[in-house]
This record gives C-alpha cells, sequence and structure tokens, in this order.
C-alpha cells in the first residue's frame, strides 16, 4: 500500500472507511474547476474528464448516510479516469466499493450504461479485468473477464442512492446493495476470471498498453456501451474481501465495538476507528477513556460500565 506524501484529513465516513485500510479511496468532494479526483489514502490520484459532457462538483445532498461529504455529478459522457496500477488489480482477494444515484437507467436508452470498470486487452480478443453495468431491465450487474458472466441482482430507481459493493474472498464473488448480500455468492473460478493486467496479454503480447488498462469511473474502459449518467461519490478499492460486518458499517455510516473474553476476569475490547467512550449508566455522560487504543483490555468489575465508540 502506497502512502500520500501529504495527507489528506479524515473524519466521519472517510475516517470509518480509511480505518479498514482501502489500497485507494476516491472521495470525490473537489471543488468546480478541480482536474484531478484525489485519492485520499494512496497514489492513485485519477483526472476528472469531462468530455464532450459535464462534471458537476460539490453536490449535495450527499448519498452517505448521516454526512455531509459532497459527491460530482458526470453526465453525457463525463468519466473518471484512474491510470492503470497492479495494485488497483489484485490477483489475490479484493474488494470494491461506491455509492452512485443514477440520473437515467440502462432502460432509458435501451442499452447498458457502464458504472465502473477496470479491464484490458486488445480486440478481439476477450476482455481480462470486470466491469459493472447497469443493465436495460434496471438492474445491477458484475461482468467479471473473460468468462463474461453476469451476476445481476437489484431493481434500480432513478434519483435513489445505492451503496454498491463487489468482493472477491479468492472463493466467491459477492454483490452487495445497501449493505446486504443481494445475490447468492458465484464461484469464481466458474468465472474465468483473469484481473486486469494479469499475466500475457491474450494476444500475446506483454504488459499494459498506457492508456488502455484504466480504472474507470462511469464508462467500460474500452469505450463501449453507454456511459454512466448520475451522481457518484466516496469509491474505494481494498486488496482483501471486506467483511458483511464492515460493508454494514459503511453501509450504516458507523463504527463498531467488540468484546472478548480474557483471562483474569478481563475483557478484551476492539474498534476499528475512533476513541473509546465509557460511563457508569447506558445513557451517560460518557467520557473519554484516557490512553484507550485497540485492542484495550479492561477489568471486569461488580458495578456495571458501558463503553461506546465516538467517530472523529
Amino acid at each position: 500500500m502506497q502512502s500520500r506524501a501529504v495527507n489528506v484529513p479524515l473524519t466521519g465516513y472517510g475516517a470509518i472507511v480509511a480505518a479498514d485500510q482501502p489500497v485507494a479511496y476516491w472521495r470525490l468532494d473537489e471543488t468546480t474547476g478541480a482536474s484531478t479526483a484525489v485519492d485520499a489514502v494512496g497514489t492513485f490520484d485519477g483526472t476528472y474528464t469531462p468530455n464532450a459532457g459535464s462534471v458537476t462538483y460539490g453536490v449535495l445532498p450527499p448519498g452517505i448516510p448521516n454526512d455531509t461529504d459532497p459527491a460530482v455529478t458526470i453526465a453525457n459522457g463525463a468519466t473518471i479516469q484512474i491510470p492503470f496500477a497492479p495494485e488497483l488489480n489484485p490477483t489475490t482477494p479484493w474488494s470494491v466499493e461506491t455509492w452512485v444515484n443514477p440520473s437515467s437507467l440502462g432502460a432509458n436508452g435501451g442499452d447498458y450504461r457502464v458504472v465502473l470498470s477496470s479491464e484490458y486487452n486488445l480486440y478481439p480478443n476477450p476482455y481480462n479485468g470486470w466491469y459493472i453495468y447497469q443493465q436495460p431491465n434496471n438492474s445491477f450487474a458484475f461482468v467479471p473477464e473473460p468468462g463474461n458472466v453476469f451476476i445481476t441482482a437489484g431493481s434500480l430507481v432513478a434519483g435513489n442512492w445505492y451503496y454498491l459493493v463487489i468482493t472477491d474472498d479468492g472463493i466467491n464473488f459477492n454483490m452487495y446493495i445497501n449493505g446486504v448480500l443481494a445475490v447468492a455468492p458465484f464461484p469464481v473460478a466458474s468465472a474465468g476470471y483473469i484481473p486486469n493486467g494479469a499475466g500475457v496479454n491474450q494476444d500475446g503480447t506483454a504488459g499494459i498498453t498506457p492508456g488502455f488498462g484504466n480504472t474507470v469511473l462511469g464508462q467500460r474502459t474500452d469505450g463501449a456501451f453507454n456511459t454512466f449518467e448520475g451522481t457518484i461519490d466516496d469509491t474505494a478499492i481494498y486488496q482483501y474481501a471486506l467483511s458483511p460486518k464492515q460493508i454494514m458499517s459503511h453501509y450504516t455510516d458507523t463504527t463498531y465495538l467488540s468484546i472478548s473474553p480474557a483471562a483474569g476476569n478481563k475483557v478484551i475490547l476492539s474498534w476499528p476507528v475512533g476513541k473509546l467512550q465509557s460511563a457508569s449508566v447506558v445513557n451517560g455522560p460518557y467520557s473519554d477513556v484516557n490512553g484507550a487504543t485497540s485492542p484495550y483490555t479492561t477489568s471486569v468489575g461488580t458495578a456495571p460500565m458501558f463503553f461506546r465508540v465516538k467517530v472523529p
């Protein structure tokens, strides 16, 4: 995982996501006229590419519950282009997550609209990598390549926000919509999946031709089919499969606190992000537990004690 030369301050939802260590995380909260979509945790900055369309910055209300972070709307062929990097296309387990609010569905154009993609090969050979469609029947489809298997779920409505997650745990592909597993796990082996940039290209050449293996928000990498029309927010890629607990934490914009027994009449408290607080009654008042870092071991006493985590 690469680190930025300059830290991007992250609070609220951003802190929750960053605590789960994405390899890249585009908040998409830039101001009008920005050309760079900043990777808040790494060095994989993207480029806002209006083409003949438009990018509208600072869109509110945001898609993330209980957060005030703005989003961007892309229209009429505008995209966000991230240059190929092997870190964004691992051969080991991985995840991608995004928030999208479609203003136009696949059915509106009688064709597929592409939400996200990361694929490469030279036509007419089958493509390596993956893409996510809005299908003409108004469902999401995750398509791992070159097997061209469609893993579909959902019933989309224009103007609604959707939190979409794809995980590859090395055994199955999983699609989550709004924090919930939306379709039965699909075996990775049955999909014939080859990550973008893995091994030798199927035309016999090696490596990635610059500009042809991008990770793209709002378009299929090769420009095929229709572009996404709508608003997109906080998009992240991970080099492991997010757990259902992590996914629900992101969807609800909350953290979680785990407790487990320890030897000697003690318990261990664990949490991914935030400040541990305690109180003697459930309704508080709560105060910070000085010096507490996760995992935190504390003794069990005779008086009740209540704990919570406050996200910055």
